[in-house]
């Protein structure tokens, strides 16, 4: 019995072990302080990676400590796998012990680099190895052909990898969950993803990046999203219960907005700060209908109007898409299409890239027609940059849809 424990011992927690110790093998801290008598700490950004030893030091170092760095992980994961026989997920918190090793090393009082590097190279051997294994030749190409046409419309729109990074990775990492082969897999993809994004959106907070250009209203821009749990609903419940909650919330913010166009003192109250730093309504929406009935009104008629596969379509156009065009407005928003057009040519350009993401997702889950999706989406983005008399919650679903569900009709 304690020989068995003994070998399980082995078996899981020296593999991890190893992995840690591999990973807090600093080359970027510890060759510029062995042969440059220099701690890379105290220069450039003070980071022991290879970019601040570029920077700093010169490209010979930097390539040697790159290579070390992007390989540790696989390395941790190799020896788990062949030296002890280790199981998947012990293989995997292998190779995301050497990132924690990284980033946390015992000897720096647990003040490490960011671990890009590491993260990276298990990223890119997953990415390859179920590419090889598990995705069959044409939806690789369509793959690499749809993040190809993404990253260059979201560089066009933002010109910055940072943003580029925290949005392409979690797509990346997405495409890869549909052809995983274990748990153990995913959850390490799942870890790597959060790893890079994480360091990804440090760097756009040090860029003076911002979500909302009043802080107060910056759950506005996120609710947008809660539209997507209409998709979920529907999976419960049907749809005419769907229709009637929603009908509900739409029904009540009506409401609301005739209430407060009739009360003046209802109006300023809600246009006040109802909790701390919390704001309900922004001001062009004073004696109006307020944006929350216009979007619920798209949705509603989204999910009256079409068959499933179109509103999926339409709610990701609507939520997501909006979501992140919002977004890349206020950070990099520019120019201006047309004289009285409310968005810009690079939040229209990030739009085009997620509502390709939604059409390509729905392709992939055998939700719907890639093309029709296609179509759905470049609708959607031209209904939103146009300009017209409707409000883009309301043109962007119901254009977009109707067309989809027109040459569904047609093909069908």
């Amino acid at each position: 019995m304690r020989g068995e424990m003994e070998n399980t011992v082995l078996l899981y927690l020296l593999p991890i072990a190893i992995g840690y110790l591999l990973g807090s093998v600093l080359p970027g801290y510890l060759l510029p302080l062995w042969m440059k008598n220099v701690d890379i700490r105290t220069l450039g950004d003070g980071n022991p990676g290879t970019i601040n030893v570029k920077r700093s030091i010169g490209l010979s170092l930097a390539l040697v400590i790159a290579a070390y760095d992007l390989t540790k992980g696989l390395i941790s994961m190799l020896i788990a796998y062949r030296l002890f026989n280790a199981p998947a997920y012990i293989v995997a918190l292998s190779g995301f012990a050497a990132i924690l090793g990284h980033k946390f090393p015992f000897y720096l009082k647990f003040r490490g680099g960011r671990g890009i590097a590491t993260t990276v190279g298990i990223f890119i051997f997953l990415l390859a190895e179920v590419t090889a294994e598990s995705m069959p030749v044409h939806d690789v190409i369509a793959a690499l052909c749809y993040m190809g046409v993404y990253a260059i419309l979201m560089m066009a729109a933002t010109h910055d990898d940072d943003f580029l990074a925290v949005t392409l990775l979690p797509i990346a990492g997405g495409i890869l969950a549909f052809y995983v082969r274990s748990f153990s897999e995913l959850a390490l993809v799942i870890a790597l993803i959060g790893m890079i994004s994480y360091e990804g959106s440090k760097n756009l907070r040090h860029k003076m990046f911002v979500l909302a250009k009043d802080r107060r209203t910056l759950w506005r821009i996120f609710a947008r999203s809660l539209a997507m749990l209409v998709i979920f609903l529907g999976l419960f419940i049907s749809k005419e219960a769907v229709l009637l909650v929603v009908g509900s919330l739409l029904f009540l913010f009506f409401a609301i907005d005739v209430l407060r166009m009739t009360i003046p003192r209802l109006e300023t109250v809600l246009h006040g700060e109802v909790l701390k730093d919390v704001k309900l309504l922004q001001e062009q929406e004073k004696g109006t209908i307020s944006s929350y009935t216009i979007f619920l009104l798209g949705v509603f008629l989204s999910l009256l109007l079409f068959r499933p596969p179109v509103t999926y379509a339409t709610l990701g156009f609507l939520s997501i898409g909006g979501m992140t065009a919002r977004i890349v407005d206020i950070n990099y928003g520019k120019t201006r299409l047309f004289k009285k057009s409310k968005t810009t040519l690079q939040a229209s350009l990030a739009f085009l890239g997620v509502c390709l993401s939604v059409a390509y997702f729905l392709w992939i889950a055998k939700i719907l027609s890639l093309w029709i999706g296609l179509i759905g989406a470049c609708v959607a983005t031209l209904a939103e940059i146009f300009p017209s008399q409707l409000d883009d919650d309301l043109s962007v679903p119901v254009v977009s849809g109707a067309i989809m569900e027109f040459v569904l009709r047609l093909i069908t």
